[in-house]
């Protein structure tokens, strides 16, 4: 693959970038091929080096934050006319409630889906206390009543590996959770510059 066939790929694949980001990106990539070049590379093992087309668009897509490609996506291509203004006024009373509610619902199931990492977090926290509250409460109490003092003794080992399973798995989940939100805001990402692209 030559240099020119490189820039014109990529150039291809960022297209859904606002063009200024998209010059520099193609500015960047022509003068890194040509540093490799006087360092003694051919065009084809400096391409090489650098990586594919399709690996690098993805690297730009996913560091581009999601509100560049949707204000480049969502602007309009050519000037609204009188016809459009009226049909996006008459139909608001339509697509509005539908823009709101389908809004609503995808926010309401990223806060539930926090909210139950919350609530583990929660228990975590609240096992870990029980643990330290029946070490301290058996130390206060076991020179009055031997029994209860060795109850809350024996409790508090028992609230400790609880918490400690807890804790293992509220970090696993809340892991988790970040990856499937990076996956799937990824996922946007490459839709709005799929759909971009072909504009």
């Amino acid at each position: 693959m030559t240099k020119s066939e490189f820039l014109s790929e990529l150039k291809s694949k960022i297209s859904a970038l606002p063009k200024e980001s998209v010059d520099e990106q193609i500015s960047f990539y022509s003068e890194m091929i040509d540093d490799r070049v006087e360092e003694g590379l051919t065009e084809t093992q400096a391409i090489d080096e650098i990586g594919s087309p399709e690996s690098i668009s993805a690297q730009i897509i996913e560091l581009t934050p999601l509100s560049k490609l949707m204000k480049e996506k969502l602007k309009p291509k050519k000037q609204l006319g009188a016809a459009h203004i009226v049909l996006i006024i008459l139909g608001f009373p339509l697509w509005f409630p539908i823009a709101i509610s389908a809004f609503t619902i995808a926010f309401s199931i990223y806060i539930s889906v926090w909210g139950i990492i919350l609530a583990f977090w929660s228990a975590f926290l609240g096992i870990a206390i029980s643990a330290l509250a029946a070490f301290i409460l058996g130390a206060l109490i076991i020179g009055e009543n031997i029994y209860a003092g060795l109850l809350a003794f024996s409790l508090a080992p028992v609230c400790a590996g609880l918490s400690i399973f807890f804790y293992c798995g509220c970090l696993a989940a809340t892991k988790g959770i970040m990856r499937l939100a990076k996956v799937i805001l990824l996922k946007i990402k490459k839709l709005f510059a799929k759909n971009g692209g072909a504009n």
